[in-house]
C-alpha cells in the first residue's frame, strides 16, 4: 500500500471513528443514562466496534494506477520528462508513525517506573488487607512506597497494591476504603483493560474523538468501583474523604501518570456518589436497545459515506482485472517542438498548452498520440515533436503518459542600430 492510498484510508477511517463516537455520545446524553455499569458495558461496545471497524467492513477497490510520464513543458529550452512523487505524503505517514512510537516509549517509561517502585517498596502485613482479599477472593502484595503520594495497583500476572506511607497513619476508615477500591481493582483484572487501552490510544494518538472515548472508560469504571466500595464498606463519608486526600496529595509522577485515574474527573466521581445514580431494569433495556440501534446505525452510515480503498496488490487475482497500463519509462530523447510559422504570422501573445495522451511501444518508441486539449495552430507542431520522442524500454506491455507541451512566443527581435552621426 502506497503512503498515499495508505493516508487516504486513515483520514477515512478517523471520519468513521469520529461519525461513531458522536453519534453514540449523543445518544447517551439525550438518554441521560448514569448508571456506572451500564455506561462502562455501552463504551466499551463503542470502543471495540470503533477499533474492528476496518475489518468489518467491505474494502472498495482501489482505482488501478495508470501510466504518466508527468509534464513536459516547453519555453525555448528544452526539459526533462519525468514521473513527480510528493514527498509530502511520506512525510505524514513519518510523522503519525514517530507520534505513535513516542507514545509507546512513554508508556514503557511509566512502566519501568512502576517497576522500580514495586522494588523499592517495602510489603506490609495489614488485618483489613487480609480480611477483604479472602472476601473478595484475591491476592494481591500489599506494599508501602515512599515515593508515591497516592495508591496505586498494578500487574496482570502478580498485582501489586503500592499504599504511600503517610496512608498508613490516616484514619482506618479511610485505609479501608482505598484498600477496598484496589483490591476491587485487582478482582476485576482493570490493569489488563488499562493496557489495552493505552495502546489504542498510543497507535490513534492525534484523534480527539479517540481520546474523549478513553476517558469516559476510565470515568465510568472508577465510578463503578466507587458505587461497589460504597456498598462493601457501608461508609460513604470515609470513601469521600479518601478520594479528596487522593485528590490532594499532588502532581502524580511522570510518566505513571498515563497509567492512572486523572484527577480531573473527581468532580464527576463525587457528583455521582452523592446522587447514588442507578436504572431500573425496564429503563436499562430500553436504553440498550436504543444505544445499539445508534451504534449499528452510525456504523453502517460512517462506512458507506467514508469507504477505505483496498491497494490493488490485496485484491483476490480472480476477481481483479489486470492493470492496463504499466508505468512509463524514463524519457531518454526529446525534440523540442517548433514554434508554428502560422502562430507567429498571426502574432499570438500569452503562453499556449497542448495536452497530449501518447502511447509508449515496448522498444520505448511512441505509437501513438492523442491530442487532449490544445490550440489547433499549434497541435500539429506538438504531436510531430512529440511523437520523436524515445523512452527506456516499456515492458512488458505499453505505457501511457500524459505530457503537456507549453508554448511562448519567442521574443520580438532586437531594433536595428541606430545609425551613427
Amino acid at each position: 500500500m502506497t503512503a498515499t492510498l495508505w493516508l487516504l484510508n486513515l483520514g477515512s477511517y478517523s471520519l468513521q471513528l469520529a461519525l461513531v463516537v458522536t453519534a453514540c455520545a449523543a445518544a447517551a446524553a439525550l438518554l441521560r443514562a448514569r448508571d456506572p455499569r451500564f455506561m462502562l458495558r455501552y463504551w466499551r461496545g463503542v470502543l471495540l466496534v470503533s477499533v474492528l471497524l476496518p475489518a468489518l467492513q467491505p474494502w472498495l477497490p482501489a482505482p488501478a494506477p495508470t501510466g504518466t510520464a508527468g509534464t513536459a513543458v516547453f519555453d525555448g529550452a528544452a526539459r526533462s520528462v519525468g514521473s513527480a512523487h510528493p514527498a509530502w505524503p511520506d512525510a505524514i505517514v513519518a510523522s503519525l508513525l514517530l507520534g505513535a512510537v513516542a507514545r509507546m516509549v512513554w508508556l514503557g517509561l511509566g512502566l519501568l517506573r512502576l517497576r522500580q517502585y514495586r522494588r523499592r517498596a517495602q510489603t506490609i502485613d495489614l488485618e483489613p488487607a487480609r480480611s477483604l482479599a479472602r472476601q473478595l477472593g484475591v491476592a494481591p502484595r500489599v506494599a508501602v512506597s515512599s515515593e508515591l503520594a497516592m495508591p496505586v495497583t498494578f500487574g496482570a500476572r502478580r498485582p501489586t497494591i503500592l499504599l504511600p506511607a503517610r496512608l498508613l497513619s490516616s484514619d482506618p476508615a479511610r485505609l479501608l476504603a482505598v484498600l477496598c477500591h484496589e483490591m476491587l481493582h485487582v478482582r476485576r483484572r482493570d490493569w489488563r483493560a488499562t493496557l489495552g487501552e493505552e495502546c489504542v490510544r498510543a497507535l490513534l494518538w492525534f484523534h480527539p474523538a479517540l481520546a474523549w472515548l478513553l476517558r469516559r472508560i476510565r470515568l465510568t469504571r472508577e465510578q463503578l468501583i466507587d458505587r461497589e466500595v460504597v456498598a462493601l464498606t457501608g461508609n460513604r463519608q470515609a470513601y469521600l474523604e479518601a478520594l479528596l486526600d487522593s485528590a490532594r496529595a499532588g502532581v502524580r509522577p511522570q510518566p505513571v501518570a498515563a497509567l492512572l485515574p486523572k484527577a480531573s474527573q473527581l468532580n464527576e466521581r463525587i457528583d455521582l456518589l452523592l446522587k447514588e445514580v442507578s436504572m431500573s431494569t425496564k429503563r436499562v433495556r430500553a436504553a440498550l436497545g436504543l444505544c445499539v440501534g445508534v451504534l449499528l446505525l452510525s456504523s453502517v452510515v460512517a462506512v458507506r459515506a467514508f469507504p477505505l480503498a483496498a491497494p490493488a496488490d490485496s485484491q483476490d487475482d480472480r476477481e481483479k482485472p489486470p492493470p492496463p497500463h504499466k508505468p512509463p519509462p524514463k524519457l531518454v530523447y526529446k525534440v523540442d517542438p517548433a514554434f508554428p510559422d502560422d502562430a507567429k504570422a498571426k502574432k499570438v501573445r500569452g503562453r499556449e498548452d497542448v495536452v497530449l495522451e501518447v502511447e509508449i511501444a515496448e522498444s520505448g518508441a511512441v505509437s501513438d498520440v492523442k491530442v487532449l486539449k490544445g490550440h489547433p495552430a499549434f497541435n500539429e507542431s506538438a504531436v510531430e515533436a512529440v511523437k520523436q520522442w524515445k523512452f527506456e524500454p516499456a515492458q512488458p506491455s505499453p505505457a501511457r503518459a500524459t505530457i503537456t507541451i507549453r508554448f511562448v512566443p519567442p521574443p520580438p527581435p532586437p531594433p536595428p542600430p541606430k545609425p551613427q552621426p
